[in-house]
């Protein structure tokens, strides 16, 4: 902070105009770094200086690395991300994989589901809807948040207890069912015998030519 100090006399309400105005609106900022300002004085005993103040109380522990650490904190708390998902450890924060785990729910639940639905809902009101009358819907997968082993133990636990067949976990994990594919595979293997045979047919009649 700094003081403007007029000494041995006073301006006039012009010069303290012209002088109120430059310092709000362009003696701040980096873009107006170096600028200067003319006033007129009538008077030759006056002086003006700036000095510059004291911290106030308050702000004499408040250092560079302090700032920067509030800067950051309200930077992630402005997008929604919990601290621990950015490696940022709090006093008192234990860090466990429980810990993170849980914080990592709340973010999905808290800021990237509804942000996601919001993204899905403007789309399919303009760009999919533009495309005429269908029944198409965009949809976005979900973030997975969730451990490989303990996915398999939840699914191999709803397969023996006849929940879900095996088929139904593959389309949930976003595979191709095994009958589809068994169907797809021997698809598959006799167009590569109808292509083999056309070939020898092409060789044969290329021989006879010949």
């Amino acid at each position: 902070k700094f003081a403007v100090i007029i000494e041995g006399g006073n301006l006039s309400s012009e010069a303290r105009s012209a002088l109120k105005k430059f310092l709000a609106q362009r003696a701040t900022g980096v873009k107006n770094a170096g600028r200067a300002i003319e006033i007129s004085i009538d008077d030759p005993n006056v002086k003006i200086r700036i000095e510059k103040l004291g911290l106030e109380s308050k702000d004499k522990d408040f250092s560079f690395s302090d700032g920067r650490g509030q800067n950051r904190d309200e930077v992630i708390s402005a997008h929604g991300v919990p601290p621990r998902l950015v490696g940022i450890m709090a006093a008192g924060q234990l860090g466990g994989v429980g810990e993170i785990e849980g914080q990592l729910t709340i973010f999905k639940q808290s800021t990237i589901d509804p942000d996601q639905e919001a993204l899905e809902n403007l789309l399919n009101s303009t760009i999919i809807a533009s495309f005429g009358t269908h029944k198409w819907r965009l949809k976005f997968n979900e973030m997975d948040i969730t451990d490989a082993l303990a996915d398999t133990e939840k699914y191999t636990r709803l397969t023996e207890a006849g929940i879900l067949t095996p088929d139904e976990v593959r389309e949930d994990l976003g595979r191709m069912p095994l009958e589809n594919q068994r169907e797809q595979i021997e698809t598959t293997k006799i167009g590569k015998r109808i292509v083999g045979a056309l070939e020898a047919i092409r060789t044969h009649l290329e021989e006879y030519d010949d």
